[in-house]
């Protein structure tokens, strides 16, 4: 990568607030796990791995829904509405 796209990638990511920063990193660590728990399941290495996949669901429309309360409120509630449906299964799948 040229040194001009590293210091423009810096200077873009030095001018986002806090919460968006904590909410992309959330996001993409969740994100990661979902991956990797869904290749786990669906090779049959490991099973019942929606157990693991429901809940990090969750938490990546919730980090979703908060990065984007400012700039769209019908996608951050929308994205709320589908960690809700998501919490909402899962109880129903676990109890």
């Amino acid at each position: 990568m040229k040194q001009e796209t590293k210091e423009r990638i810096v200077q873009v990511w030095k001018e986002y607030p806090m919460y968006i920063k904590i909410t992309l990193i959330i996001g993409m660590i969740a994100g990661t796990g979902i991956i990797v728990f869904a290749i786990l399941g669906l090779t049959g290495i490991m099973e019942d791995t929606d157990n693991i996949c429901m809940p990090l669901m969750g938490i990546t429309m919730i980090a979703q829904g908060i990065r984007e309360w400012k700039n769209s409120k019908v996608t951050s509630i929308f994205s709320f509405a589908v960690a809700v449906f998501i919490a909402v299964v899962a109880c129903v799948k676990w109890f």
